[in-house]
């Protein structure tokens, strides 16, 4: 029944699916939608790139999974660029957006749960970016961080506010995250300098739609950018002793940090890999895109793209179902693709301290970033790594790789127990002014340093990362 569904899907018979999965009960309905073929693609992966919209329209009306990438590296919005029909990508692409916001309550849930596992608190923590390209280092951004939890709220000071025309601007900026009588997260931002504050409503289910023309333009970036896919890979990754002295006298390396001593490891087996698909552009595509990027990197305006047409229908690699299944090598049935791979190692080191007048329980800090980052991809890194099986003791210091050529170091500088004061440290200062109030739901695209483009988030899922295939993957 599996094969069934899956040659439905590849020839594009909506009918036929839509008969099929209307005859089931809702948990085969499931099984049906997730199953892979021998290939390891889903239904709606099949039915992507071979760019039948109607067979998509099908298997998402009937919940198909748009994050599934089955056991391919690929999601479906993916194939639906590089195969370039504007509506299919834009039926995806709106599946994404419901999507999110019927996860409102869910991810508030979490959020508040995360929270509560949290002691409260008081962390003052460096963040000091750097590169091994050269001369790069000068540029890249530092931060001092001070954070405070108390029950249901937060608050983050920071010192970095932009990064323009290779410079940092510097000054006080504080976010808030509070829980507002309705039951909804607040995230407030306060700029001291100009004694103006801005509020966004976290994981709102009444964000505002997206209307036409934002929608066009969301859907002419995504057909103008690269699809990329990129992390590190800490899966097989060792803790060594890090050692100091001559040789022959070599002892374990100890260092202090702030009032703690701690033992200092090198980490070993860290990579990151980058994959980038550029089949679906045209060297026009790419330079205007390149140009983009540097205009903004230099806080120049940037140029707003032009419309882009549906692209002409690919030439296959495979056409027919029973090719395509009778193979026993996986025959991509989408657009050939045209991917550029690249891995670097790093070699970080982490500092753990053992010492028993350390006042926070990992547990609880991990609890606490959790928490934070469900608003930030950068935070999630942080604590996916300080939630891994480290050596013994909390980890004060580590390096963490960030972007093929850029790494940054974390180390807590301050920690407490308890928050000393009331709620007023919660709150926004009398005679600020309100600027703009918006609802704010997790955005489906972004851009966050040179290896991430708008097509980044939409291809990302929470079953982690899968081994970067050959061109044929």
């Amino acid at each position: 029944m599996a094969t069934s569904i899956h040659k439905l899907a590849f020839e594009g018979d909506h009918g036929g699916l839509k008969d099929l999965l209307d005859a089931k009960k809702p948990e085969e309905v499931s099984t049906l939608l997730e199953s892979v073929d021998k290939h390891g693609c889903t239904p709606l992966l099949l039915a992507t790139m071979k760019n039948q919209r109607k067979a998509v329209q099908v298997l998402m009306e009937h919940g198909a999974d748009l994050g599934n990438k089955g056991d391919r590296i690929w999601p479906p919005i993916a194939e639906a660029i590089s195969v370039g029909d504007r509506e299919t990508i834009k039926d995806i692409y709106l599946g994404h957006d419901k999507l999110i916001k019927s996860k409102v309550q869910e991810k508030t849930e979490q959020f508040l749960v995360a929270l509560e596992a949290a002691d409260d608190c008081y962390l003052e923590m460096d963040w000091d970016v750097h590169s091994w390209v050269p001369l790069v280092s000068r540029v890249l951004p530092s931060d001092h961080v001070k954070i405070w939890k108390k029950g249901r709220n937060i608050r983050i000071d920071s010192t970095m506010l932009d990064i323009a025309n290779h410079g940092i601007t510097r000054g006080e900026r504080t976010y808030l995250i509070t829980q507002e009588q309705s039951g909804s997260l607040a995230l407030t931002v306060i700029e001291y300098a100009e004694k103006k504050y801005f509020k966004q409503v976290l994981f709102d289910s009444k964000g505002k739609e997206l209307d036409e023309e934002v929608l066009e333009d969301d859907i002419t970036q995504l057909m103008f950018s690269e699809i990329t896919d990129g992390d590190f890979s800490p899966d097989d990754i060792e803790f060594e002793k890090a050692l100091s002295g001559w040789p022959g006298f070599r002892t374990d390396r100890i260092e202090t940090i702030g009032d703690y001593e701690a033992n200092v490891y090198n980490v070993k087996g860290f990579e990151f890999k980058t994959i980038t698909r550029q089949e679906h552009l045209t060297k026009e595509d790419m330079k205007r895109m390149q140009k983009m990027k540097r205009d903004a990197a230099n806080g120049a305006d940037v140029e707003k793209l032009p419309f882009k047409a549906s692209l002409s229908p690919p030439r296959r690699a495979v056409e027919d179902w029973n090719t395509y299944s009778r193979s026993p090598e996986y025959i991509h049935p989408g657009r050939p693709i045209d991917a550029v791979h690249k891995s670097r190692a790093f070699k970080p080191s982490v500092w753990m301290t053992e010492s028993k007048e350390f006042p926070l329980r990992l547990e609880s800090v991990v609890s606490l970033f959790s928490a934070l980052a469900k608003t930030s991809e950068q935070i999630q890194r942080v604590r996916d790594f300080i939630g891994r099986q480290l050596p013994p003791g909390f980890p004060i210091k580590f390096d963490l790789p960030v972007f093929p050529t850029v790494s940054v170091r974390v180390s807590f500088c301050k920690v407490t127990l308890g928050v000393n004061g009331g709620d007023e440290i919660f709150k926004v200062p009398e005679g600020y002014e309100l600027m703009e109030e918006i609802m704010l739901v997790e955005e489906n695209n972004g851009n966050e340093g040179e290896t991430q483009d708008s097509t980044k988030l939409l291809c990302e899922d929470d079953d982690g990362d899968k081994e970067p295939q050959d061109s044929t993957a």
